[in-house]
């Protein structure tokens, strides 16, 4: 009966223990944000389709074209909505409808989706609704107004991140 007892012990040591020591890393793992191409930004000029306000992460949607002048969805994530808060943001910011440009890093894929940086409403505000650990939105904001690309970009313009 002891020798069973210890099997029983050291057959639930061996199975939970990678788990316990792999954890963390599968938790950070799911916090990033590798997937964006974080060396470049992106503008995208759409209309809201709509903006969902939730967590893990927001994600707003709009419609816009793509490379080859379709008509798409394109999704892009945003920060918790603690994070989006702290930057003025709420669940009311985006409206079905309205025009916003949109700056952000495109997914490696391709893909009609990315991490938004920052938006511009059609009264010119800047609206950041990201955690800034993906971009520094004040900068990127800043950059991109005194380079005059948010007037001037054509679209699907790419600048560098530096």
């Amino acid at each position: 009966m002891v020798v069973k007892m210890k099997n029983i012990i050291t057959f639930i040591k061996m199975c939970f223990f990678p788990v316990l020591i792999m954890s963390p890393l599968l938790a950070k793992g799911h916090h990033s944000f590798a997937m964006f191409d974080s060396s470049q930004f992106m503008l995208v000029e759409g209309t809201v389709l709509r903006w969902n306000f939730n967590s893990p992460h927001s994600w707003l949607y709009i419609e816009a074209l793509d490379a080859q002048g379709d008509l798409v969805e394109w999704g892009f994530e945003a920060g918790s909505p603690i994070n989006a808060m702290r930057n003025g943001v709420t669940g009311n910011t985006f409206q079905r409808g309205e025009r916003i440009k949109v700056v952000m890093n495109r997914i490696r894929t391709g893909a009609a989706s990315g991490a938004i940086c920052f938006a511009q409403k059609e009264d010119d505000l800047i609206v950041r609704p990201n955690n800034n650990s993906t971009c520094d939105s004040v900068g990127i904001a800043a950059r991109w107004t005194e380079e005059g690309w948010l007037e001037n970009a054509a679209y699907l313009e790419y600048h560098q991140a530096n």
